[in-house]
């Protein structure tokens, strides 16, 4: 055989395990991801949240809601993936006041986190449902991020 053929036959060969780790890779990201009511939600461990980080997440999302402090709140688990890298999402519910000192129901909400030690230290409200256009996007960015929203 000669050295061009081998060096083809090589880069062939190459090519093709390099393209056979790219599938088991994706076919691994693949297996963690299923649908639900037409929502990608990630199969990745989840765990409840720390008092620590309700407190946290609870004292940080608030100031810009009316009536800070009646602010009710259903916490989801924590897709464990959302803090790998010390910032991520999470989704929840929050039950605000409107002006008139009532409450609006709970609405689904994204938040972006900051974590440390791979606990959540502090986050900001990135968008509340308030409205059906606002769900469907809330919905959406929750799914990909691991939280299913019925």
């Amino acid at each position: 055989m000669s050295l061009l053929t081998r060096k083809t036959l090589l880069t062939i060969a190459t090519g093709v395990f390099v393209a056979g780790i790219a599938a088991m890779v994706f076919m691994q990201d693949a297996a963690d991801i299923f649908w639900v009511d037409n929502s990608v939600v990630s199969d990745t461990p989840t765990r409840e949240l720390y008092p620590s980080e309700k407190a946290a997440l609870a004292k940080s999302l608030s100031p810009g809601l009316n009536d800070p402090d009646s602010v009710q709140w259903r916490w989801l688990p924590l897709n464990m993936q959302t803090f790998e890298k010390g910032q991520g999402r999470y989704c929840g519910y929050l039950n605000a006041r409107d002006g008139g000192g009532n409450y609006l129901g709970f609405q689904p909400f994204l938040a972006a986190v900051r974590t440390a030690r791979k606990e959540i230290r502090s986050g900001e409200l990135a968008l509340v449902a308030t409205d059906a256009e606002a769900l469907q996007v809330v919905k959406r960015m929750c799914a990909q991020s691991g939280y299913a929203l019925p």
